[in-house]
């Protein structure tokens, strides 16, 4: 079993950046992403089968959901305000 198509991947990832590796990560507020309400995944039809699967995939792997895990393991990381930093001037 894995990840299918569309989601969690990227949440995997960043835990075990942080927590197996002990790397930190950064940001930046120069630059920003837009995912756009998610329109490729859209057009298969079934996203939100694909993202209970994936989720279910990534609890089986580490234990809970990302956010409940990330707010645990990454306090202070919840206490940023990004969106200071995405302001348009």
């Amino acid at each position: 079993m894995g990840y299918k198509l569309g989601g969690y991947d990227d949440y995997d990832f960043w835990h075990r950046v942080r927590h197996i590796n002990g790397w930190k990560t950064a940001i930046t507020n120069k630059s920003a992403y837009q995912h756009f309400g998610s329109w490729t995944l859209q057009q298969l039809g079934n996203r939100s089968e694909l993202d209970k699967e994936n989720m279910a995939y990534f609890v089986s792997k580490w234990g809970e959901e990302p956010d409940k895990l990330f707010q645990k393991r990454f306090p202070e990381q919840w206490e940023i305000n990004y969106w200071e930093g995405m302001k348009l001037e």
